[in-house]
């Protein structure tokens, strides 16, 4: 090769590591500056996709080392890496949908690279023919591709644009990958300065889109946990009094419509002498144990509300308060039968009840008023008691 296309070639490497260095650098701070993730499926996948970068440069580097006489080396490592990387992204998708990586994954995984590998030393280093050899490295390619194409399609949540852009990469890897094959057969010798640009160029586009749909996908989980911290309540993950109000319209369309909807105000019998007696680590011990039991006993269908202190609020949907009896009776024994051990000790949770259905044509706010009355006239009963307003029985 003449002096001046080594330089011009030896230019263009130095290029495109340059490039794909400054864009590696930049996707892995970016991974980095994200808020830390609570869940640790999530920060496992944050340095899965850290990985995956890292191993796609490092891949081009060794790609390009086949221009300076390491050409067997390069070519097993380079598409050993490429696999590596892709399979890295695979698995950082599994994590992100909370999906365990089993030791049978890992095992086909390392099935896969390590047979890539002796494929692509076999027919370079003993039948050189890269019209074999280029096609079953692009198809190896596509197999991780396609089942993480196939995974996001599953797992993909809606209204997630970041998913879509998730989607959109691993499309856009299935069509670039096969058209390798005919450029690099056809149209551009191999192993020169033009196939060099074309690696560039494909890395560079793939990763981007990568990186892009991870960020849509975690400024969309940011905000449906801001959406989330904003209407619960952090105690003990009941929903909070402002989103209450904030659906209590759906409610009432429900009703309008002929549904049954029941509305139960408890309050826990003397948690102030708990709250004196133990301190307010204990009060809030006994608030979390209450909301555990309540989520234990309820459908996912019914609303439980931390509504203040130490009352809470149940919508449920397709109970008449009389259909409620039946329920919060088994609360009532559900408490007895699960005290709450604190510092060694079993503390007695007890709670009063007040029922009233929710009308049509009645505003939400009076509802509450008749169940809070019920309850009122539950504690004067004794507490540990149920009273149902609509029908002014007690048990």
């Amino acid at each position: 090769m003449a002096g001046a296309d080594i330089g011009s070639l030896q230019s263009s490497i130095l290029f495109s590591v340059l490039v794909l260095f400054i864009a590696t650098t930049a996707y892995l701070l970016f991974i980095r500056s994200l808020p830390g993730q609570p869940n640790a499926h999530q920060r496992r996948a944050l340095k899965l996709f850290s990985w995956f970068f890292l191993t796609e440069f490092l891949a081009y580097l060794v790609y390009c080392l086949r221009f300076i006489d390491l050409y067997l080396f390069s070519v097993v490592f380079n598409n050993m890496l490429y696999l590596c990387g892709v399979y890295l992204f695979y698995c950082g998708i599994r994590l992100r949908y909370q999906l365990e990586i089993s030791l049978r994954v890992i095992g086909w995984i390392a099935l896969h690279v390590l047979g890539l590998a002796a494929a692509m030393f076999w027919f370079t280093a003993v039948y050189n023919e890269i019209f074999i050899r280029l096609p079953l490295a692009l198809g190896s390619f596509c197999i991780p591709v396609l089942i993480t194409f196939s995974l996001i399609r599953q797992q993909q949540r809606p209204g997630n644009l970041g998913d879509r852009v998730l989607l959109l990469c691993t499309v856009a890897a299935l069509l670039l990958i096969p058209l390798l094959y005919p450029i690099f057969g056809y149209l551009l010798k191999p192993d020169q300065q033009g196939q060099l640009m074309v690696m560039t160029l494909v890395t560079l586009t793939l990763e981007t889109l990568c990186i892009g749909g991870l960020a849509i996908s975690y400024i969309y989980d940011l905000i449906d946990k801001l959406r989330s911290d904003a209407n619960t309540d952090k105690l003990t993950q009941s929903s909070n009094r402002r989103y209450f109000f904030k659906v209590a319209p759906l409610f009432q369309q429900r009703v309008g419509a002929g549904e049954n909807i029941s509305l139960v105000l408890l309050d826990i019998d003397h948690f102030k002498q708990l709250n004196d007696r133990y301190g307010h680590q204990a009060g809030d011990a006994v608030l979390r144990h209450f909301a555990a039991l309540l989520r234990q006993l309820l459908s996912n269908t019914d609303l439980i509300v931390r509504y203040g202190g130490e009352e809470f609020l149940l919508v449920l949907p397709g109970y008449t308060p009389a259909q409620t009896l039946p329920l919060l009776q088994q609360f009532q024994a559900l408490l007895r039968q699960s005290p709450l051990l604190y510092e060694g000790e079993e503390l007695a949770v007890r709670a009063s009840y007040g029922v009233a259905a929710l009308h049509a044509g009645q505003d939400i706010d009076h509802c509450v008023h008749r169940a809070d009355l019920a309850l009122y006239q539950a504690k004067a009963n004794g507490r540990d008691t149920v009273v149902l307003d609509s029908l002014g029985a007690t048990s």
